[in-house]
């Protein structure tokens, strides 16, 4: 019964979350970037919403959501991390030809570096991260720290979900974003701060695009 409402959080949560971006793409009918830009911005915001929501009015801490800055050890080895992930990434598809699902040509580089060096590093740790795994994981309660393996099981739903919205991108794009989310998603857990993630993210945005 706990896996099952923390199920319906996690869905209520992602698609309130997008769904507003998406509503106003579909009014607006910007460009690639414009479209990009109006996901990164308008989910984030809302996702901020709805953290003050629980804050103010549900009694949780910056804490609950990893709104603290992190241990040293945490950060350093979220650059390691982030940086290694990125470039097996990177040597497996040069090794194995897999065109990279993302094409950067209608971005200038500072659109690139703002939008998604930055932006979207901290935007989707900020949604699936610190967000939904932080509402799972309460929903779950002790089972919330259940280990899968070397994953807590709040960790392993919300990476399933940040998998699945990547498969329109391919299916490596996927397999890569489910090990991205199992790592940030622990990392998020054990640090018990968004820091590491974000970092983590960066920086394997940043060494699939130089």
């Amino acid at each position: 019964m706990k896996y099952a409402k923390a199920l319906v959080w996690m869905f209520l949560l992602f698609l309130g979350v997008y769904l507003p971006s998406f509503i106003i793409i579909g009014m607006l009918r910007p460009g690639v970037t414009g479209t990009v830009l109006v996901i990164v911005v308008t989910s984030f915001l809302v996702a901020a919403l709805i953290m003050a929501i629980f804050l103010t009015r549900h009694g949780w801490r910056r804490s609950d959501f990893g709104l603290v800055v992190a241990r040293k050890k945490y950060l350093i080895g979220a650059f390691v991390l982030g940086g290694i992930l990125g470039l097996i990434v990177v040597v497996l598809q040069r090794t194995f030809s897999i065109e990279s699902s993302q094409t950067f040509g209608a971005f200038a580089f500072w659109q690139i570096i703002l939008i998604f060096w930055i932006g979207a590093s901290v935007q989707e740790e900020v949604i699936f991260r610190s967000l939904i795994q932080s509402v799972v994981a309460r929903t779950l309660g002790n089972s919330g720290t259940m280990i899968w393996g070397p994953f807590s099981a709040a960790a392993v739903v919300v990476a399933v979900l940040f998998a699945f919205i990547h498969i329109p991108m391919g299916i490596f794009t996927a397999c890569a974003a489910l090990v991205a989310g199992l790592l940030t998603g622990e990392l998020r857990a054990r640090s018990g701060s968004i820091l590491p993630a974000m970092i983590v993210h960066a920086m394997f945005n940043i060494t699939g695009t130089v």
